[in-house]
């Protein structure tokens, strides 16, 4: 019997000087919920270096930290998907929007919005978890 295949993803939480989070929103949304920068890991890359590369990819943005802040399995549409959520830093604040195709919007949003607006399981419970840990 072979194991069942999970698919892995990334997201990642950065926080800026003047208490805002980074934010997506993906074009397939219609611009109607935030998410984490990040995305899918690919068949022999670790998720550290799956969210460096997402993130590089997406707001053109390096990181100069990360640090797991958890793991979740998902099951998403039948699909079996375990999440990593990284807490990251980056020397650039300017993210710029790399995938115009993908993303209708990558910029900084304040945390307690993109706590609202966001995805529960993707945007919210991952900032309040890191919130909590960080002191935000």
């Amino acid at each position: 019997m072979s194991a069942k295949h999970v698919s892995e993803f990334v997201r990642v939480v950065i926080k800026d000087t003047n208490n805002r989070v980074l934010v997506v929103i993906h074009r397939n949304t219609n611009s109607r919920s935030l998410n984490l920068p990040g995305g899918k890991v690919n068949s022999g890359e670790k998720p550290e270096e799956a969210v460096r590369r997402e993130l590089l990819e997406e707001t053109g943005m390096l990181l100069t930290s990360t640090k797991l802040v958890s793991d979740k399995h998902f099951n998403i549409d039948g699909v079996e998907w375990k999440g990593y959520f990284f807490l990251g830093e980056s020397p650039c604040m300017t993210p710029q929007n790399m995938e115009p195709d993908k993303h209708s919007f990558v910029g900084f949003c304040d945390v307690n919005f993109a706590k609202q607006e966001g995805h529960r399981a993707f945007v919210s419970e991952p900032i309040e978890l890191i919130s909590h840990q960080c002191g935000w």
